[in-house]
């Protein structure tokens, strides 16, 4: 995965694949502008870490990869506000195409915060 998106990103995309505390302490830091992790990792379910960052990192979109078919799994990404839950094997043009869709989604995001932030000053 992160040679695809070597190749094809310049911008600051994390993928996670260390300790829960260290992906916190990680993402607290630097609020990154996606998330791409699995559904097992180590120590606590990807979906149970996205819950945990999504309360001091409003603009970080999540992508899911996973080799388990189940639909409950798919659900609950979704309305944690995942861009996509990616089954493996991973297909190269579907990952690139949701981490563009990310993108467009943080920068609107992005714009949104902005335009209220003015809006409340």
């Amino acid at each position: 995965i992160e040679q695809i998106l070597k190749e094809n990103r310049q911008e600051k995309i994390q993928i996670f694949t260390e300790n829960t505390k260290k992906i916190i302490g990680q993402v607290r830091k630097e609020e990154p502008v996606l998330a791409i992790m699995a559904i097992n990792t180590d120590g606590i379910n990807g979906l149970e870490l996205a819950k945990r960052m999504k309360q001091f990192t409003v603009k970080t979109q999540f992508i899911f990869i996973s080799a388990c078919d189940y639909f409950e799994f798919a659900k609950e990404a979704l309305l944690l506000g995942a861009v996509n839950y990616i089954l493996k094997p991973l297909n190269k043009k579907v990952l690139l195409d949701s981490v563009e869709n990310a993108f467009e989604k943080y920068n609107l995001k992005k714009n949104c915060l902005e335009k209220k932030r003015k809006k409340d000053e």
